[in-house]
């Protein structure tokens, strides 16, 4: 009996808070710990999943009786406009992110004379001027593409 109550104790734990960042590939990412050099944003119980912890996801007007043939047929431009206007603000939100994180890479690149990175085979090596210079290159074009 204690195992199970210690099991369901150490299920609804699991589930407590979270960090959420987009990496440069666009790629939605959830860790249980911050990331170094993302702008992650910490999610707890309290909030609903997919929902920014200061943006209340929009309430819906509430449901007006109506017969059935009233019912189908609702405004879908409306419809379509909301799910328009929600998508574009997830957009304005990864490129905001996708901007950030393209200046950082581009300040490293451009203060730092040696960039080290890990290779392949697991060896820390020093990045090639041609190799440096490509992803600055990468950074600059990653900015133009992200910033306002």
């Amino acid at each position: 009996m204690g195992l199970l109550v210690l099991f369901f104790t150490s299920i609804s734990h699991a589930e407590d808070e979270y960090y959420t960042w987009i990496d440069e590939d666009g790629v939605v990412n959830y860790s249980e710990r911050n990331p170094q050099g993302f702008d992650a944003r910490f999610v707890t119980r309290g909030q609903r999943f997919g929902y920014q912890a200061d943006d209340p996801p929009e309430q819906k007007p509430p449901a007006q009786t109506a017969t059935p043939a009233v019912e189908e047929e609702r405004d879908i431009d409306a419809e379509i406009a909301t799910q328009k206007a929600r998508i574009d603000k997830e957009i304005a939100a990864a490129k905001k992110s996708n901007c950030n994180i393209g200046k950082l890479n581009l300040a490293q690149l451009q203060n730092y004379n040696r960039i080290k990175v890990e290779g392949d085979d697991g060896q820390i090596r020093v990045l090639s001027e041609e190799e440096k210079q490509s992803k600055i290159d990468k950074a600059k074009t990653t900015i133009s593409e992200n910033c306002n």
